[in-house]
């Protein structure tokens, strides 16, 4: 959780200047510990987390502003921590807009397609090219939907926590979502996720690149989506 934290709450680029996800660039971020590149990742989320209230902290962990598929957390002025967008569907390619012609994110041919080929390598692979993406476009604060849509809900840009690989299983005709999903083979939906994470969650001197979140960790149904939040 901790390695988690730090990634969606600190990382930041010199390219993003104008993006709304803007950690550690006001005037306040100097006298912060956790803003202080130079000390250890561990140390960085010491400093924060001894900073935050218990409320600050569930609320950095915790989507909780309607409407729940935001998916975003508001910021935080005393740790100058900006708005964060915590889903980024990523189960088939980064779900952003093109920056320019011919600069779009990669998509995939659908979990069922990809699963058939029974590949390992070219699962991690497609986890590689998504975690790469999914930095490239979080450091220079694509938008999720295009900077044209900026309400709050629209306006938060593209963070570093991904929403995939999809590991439901199929199991009857009529569910909407098994376009997303790996198979009906239970062995085959876990290797072909843990080799997509491993792909999306490469390190680079210590630090992930990137961070997969398995849909849907608890359960999914439609039936019951209006009333609960998983």
């Amino acid at each position: 959780m901790r390695a988690v934290l730090l990634l969606c709450a600190l990382t930041r680029a010199s390219a993003i200047t104008t993006g709304i996800f803007a950690s550690c660039a006001g005037p306040s971020a100097s006298s912060l510990a956790h803003c202080d590149a130079s000390l250890a990742p561990e140390a960085r989320v010491a400093a924060l987390l001894g900073q935050l209230s218990t409320d600050e902290k569930i609320a950095l962990l915790s989507p909780t502003q309607t409407p729940f598929c935001a998916c975003h957390t508001l910021a935080n002025d005393g740790a100058d921590l900006g708005v964060y967008r915590w889903l980024v569907e990523t189960n088939s390619g980064v779900s952003a807009p093109c920056l320019a012609p011919g600069r779009c994110p990669t998509m995939f041919v659908g979990p069922l397609g990809v699963a058939a080929a029974f590949n390992r390598s070219a699962w991690e692979r497609k986890g590689d090219v998504i975690g790469r993406e999914l930095r490239a476009l979080a450091n220079v604060a694509a938008g999720r939907y295009g900077r044209e849509n900026y309400t709050l809900y629209d306006k938060a840009t593209v963070g570093l926590t991904g929403f995939g690989p999809n590991v439901n299983l199929v199991k009857d005709p009529r569910y909407g979502r098994n376009s997303e999903l790996a198979g009906e083979d239970p062995v085959l939906a876990g290797a072909y996720a843990a080799a997509f994470v491993k792909g999306v969650q490469r390190r680079k001197g210590g630090i992930l690149r990137s961070a997969a979140y398995l849909k849907h960790y608890t359960a999914y149904s439609v039936r019951r989506a209006a009333s609960r939040v998983f």
